[in-house]
Order: structure tokens, then C-alpha cells, then sequence
């Protein structure tokens, strides 16, 4: 589970919530996630609740607006992921 704390654009903190699973077996769905936001004006955390980890939420702070990051389970931290780009000409 995933959760997203911000503030919105009056400043008022909001909770955004995220389920995360493969959605069956053979590998079904990926693990990567993209929440979309609101007018939110700043992240204050992405919080998980690990699967297999202790109970309660690890918090990780410094995710930014339109990034890609990388989070691993006991590290406290979200490492920018630098993704490749569609190189396709139409």
C-alpha cells in the first residue's frame, strides 16, 4: 500500500492511496506506479506499507513533481530514476 501525503493548493494536507500488486501470476502487472496528483502544490511523503515488512509505514521524504523514483524497502529514501525516453519517430 502507498500512500502520498501533499498539500493542495489552499495548503489543507491530503492523503492519496494506492494499492499495489502484480494482479496475478507469470508476472501480470508491473509494480511501477504513476498517481496523478490533483492541484497539489507540495509532496510532503510517500509512505509504504511493505508486504513482507514489519508493521507500519516507512516514510521517505524529498519526491518531487514530475520525477521518477526509485524506492527499496528499509532505505528511507527515494533515489531519482532517470527513465528512458520514447525515441520513436511517427
Amino acid at each position: 500500500m502507498i500512500r502520498v501525503v501533499v498539500l493542495d493548493d489552499k495548503g489543507t494536507e491530503k492523503f492519496f492511496y494506492r494499492r499495489v500488486g502484480t494482479g496475478g501470476s507469470f508476472g501480470s502487472s508491473s509494480l511501477r506506479q504513476e498517481i496523478g496528483l490533483g492541484a497539489c502544490r507540495e509532496i510532503q511523503s510517500v509512505e509504504i506499507q511493505w508486504p513482507c515488512g514489519p508493521e507500519g509505514w516507512e516514510s521517505v521524504k524529498g519526491v518531487t513533481f514530475d520525477r521518477a523514483f526509485k524506492i527499496r524497502e528499509g532505505e528511507g529514501l527515494a533515489k531519482e530514476w532517470l527513465l528512458p525516453r520514447n525515441s520513436s519517430k511517427p
